[in-house]
């Protein structure tokens, strides 16, 4: 596997693990070269960040969108934004984003998206089909770019480009 951009765990089947690279979602088997493509993308995409939802469906960051690719059938879906990119909040169509860098599922319907150069989280709503903005860094901060997020029982983290972790909490 040629320098995977990210790897994680398939939540369906414990003995797999999926693992993105330029252009490709793979899924690896824990054996010794047991490869297969899970999605394949054109040329001009690149594959950024992806999670995975309970019911097994992959979520991926390409470009400036959002796709659910199916877990059985392999079928792609656009979620939200467009090949343009763009801050806009809205229903999941009018949103925009401008490079989406990570990807976390808070509840079964709630993907919140670190939008790294909007200097933002976007929460994506997939039940109310909508996607709204959350600041992290602060304005007098223009370098801060959040890249990474992690939700915990208690807490959400965020890192960002000036080496920085966030906390938040609902208190």
């Amino acid at each position: 596997l040629l320098s995977p951009w990210g790897v994680m765990l398939d939540k369906k089947n414990s003995s797999h693990i999926f693992a993105t690279v330029p252009t490709t979602v793979v899924t690896v088997n824990m054996e010794p070269g047991n490869i297969s493509k899970f999605y394949e993308f054109s040329e001009l995409n690149s594959v950024r960040h992806f999670t995975q939802a309970r019911d097994g469906d992959v979520f991926v960051s390409v470009n400036h969108i959002i796709y659910k690719i199916s877990y059985f059938s392999r079928e792609l879906t656009l979620i939200s934004g467009d090949s343009a990119l763009g801050s806009a909040d809205g229903t999941l169509l009018e949103a925009r984003y401008n490079a989406p860098h990570e990807l976390q599922f808070l509840t079964e319907y709630t993907l919140l998206v670190a939008d790294m150069k909007n200097n933002m989280l976007r929460l994506t709503d997939l039940s109310a089909e909508n996607v709204t903005s959350i600041e992290v860094c602060q304005s007098d901060v223009p370098s801060c770019k959040p890249m990474s997020v992690l939700m915990t029982n208690d807490a959400l983290f965020v890192g960002t480009s000036t080496t920085s972790i966030q906390k938040f909490t609902s208190e």
